[in-house]
């Protein structure tokens, strides 16, 4: 009867250890999986990041180049102005 009892557990024992392990492998599987797909998500967030800084770059020298411009226009318009008013002087 303790032969049976000690085989009966040894058994259990056995199936306990087996599922623990499948267990396991299963949840190793599905952190694998998780962190994929994570990485697939933070590659395409930083793509579109970057995608929107350089529309944000764009955006800004081009103002950056009217105002130049205008500024520059306005200053060579101010001297010739000037240098109008010292040749009739």
């Amino acid at each position: 009867m303790q032969q049976h009892s000690d085989a009966a557990l040894r058994r259990v024992s056995e199936v306990l250890a087996e599922q623990l392990r499948l267990l396991a492998e299963g949840s190793e599987r599905r952190q694998s999986e998780m962190r994929q797909s994570i990485e697939v998500r933070l590659q395409a967030l930083q793509e579109g990041n970057e995608r929107k800084l350089e529309q944000m770059r764009a955006t800004v020298d081009e103002k950056l180049q009217g105002t130049l411009e205008a500024r520059l226009g306005e200053s060579f318009r101010l001297v010739s102005e000037r240098l109008e008013h010292v040749q009739r002087g």
